[in-house]
C-alpha cells in the first residue's frame, strides 16, 4: 500500500526561510511490500525500510574512545535489527584512543558513503558529538533517554546517535536504542533539517 503527502511551504508560515526561498518538502511514499520510503526531494537522501516499524540493511558505524561491556549489548541490538556493525575506535584497539580522532574517522565513513548511520560513544558523549557534528552531512544527537532519541529522529533527522558510557546501563541502553530505530526521520522534521543543513560553516 502506497501514501503519498505533498504540500508547499513558503515563508509566510515559516518564518525560519525570511522571504527568501520557498521549499518544495518532499513527496514521501512508504511501500510495504518492498520497505522502501523514498523522497523527491533534493535534502534528503534514500533511507531504507524494514517491516514495520525498524530499518533494515544499514552499516552502522559503531565506535568509542575507551572499551566498555556494554558495547558488546549495542553491537548486538544492532545485529538483530539486520544490520551490519563497523567498529572504530576502541571497539577495534580495544584500547584507549583519542575520542577527537575516533568520532572523524566515523563520521567520515557516513559522509564518504561507507556508512548509513552511525552510533558514537565517549565518557559523556558530548565530546564525540561535538567533534562528529564538524563534517559535513552529519547530525549528531546526545541522548539520554528514549523520548530524546525519538524527538531527535522526529524534528532534527539526526543519524548520528551519541551516548555516554559513564551513564548507559543494559536496561537504558536498549530502551534508548529501541526508540532510535523505531523511529524514522519524517517530513515533520524537513524543514528544520534543511535549515540547518543550509547554514553551512557559519563563521563570525
Amino acid at each position: 500500500m502506497t501514501a503519498e503527502t505533498g504540500l508547499t511551504i513558503n515563508s509566510k508560515n515559516h518564518p525560519i526561510q525570511d522571504g527568501l526561498v520557498e521549499i518544495q518538502p518532499p513527496i514521501i511514499a512508504i511501500s510495504d511490500e518492498i520497505g522502501i520510503l523514498f523522497s523527491r526531494s533534493p535534502y534528503r537522501r534514500i533511507e531504507n525500510f524494514s517491516d514495520q516499524p525498524y530499518f533494515r540493511g544499514m552499516r552502522i558505524a559503531l565506535c568509542s574512545d575507551e572499551p566498555y561491556p556494554i558495547h558488546d549489548l549495542i553491537a548486538a541490538e544492532i545485529q538483530k535489527r539486520r544490520h551490519e556493525v563497523v567498529p572504530f575506535g576502541s571497539l577495534i584497539t580495544k584500547k584507549e584512543e583519542p575520542w577527537w580522532i575516533v568520532a572523524k574517522e566515523a563520521a567520515l565513513s557516513i559522509y564518504q558513503g561507507q556508512c548509513q548511520e552511525g552510533i558514537f560513544l565517549c565518557w559523556t558523549g558530548t565530546g564525540i558529538a561535538i567533534a562528529a557534528n564538524k563534517v559535513s552531512g552529519i547530525r549528531a544527537a546526545l541522548c539520554t533517554d528514549p523520548e530524546t532519541a525519538a524527538g531527535a529522529r522526529t524534528w532534527n533527522h539526526a543519524n548520528v546517535l551519541a551516548l555516554s558510557n559513564r551513564l548507559l546501563t543494559p536496561e537504558l541502553a536498549c530502551a534508548i536504542l529501541g526508540a532510535w530505530f523505531a523511529t524514522p526521520m519524517d517530513a515533520r522534521g524537513q524543514v528544520g533539517a534543511f535549515a540547518v543543513d543550509s547554514m553551512g560553516g557559519l563563521k563570525k
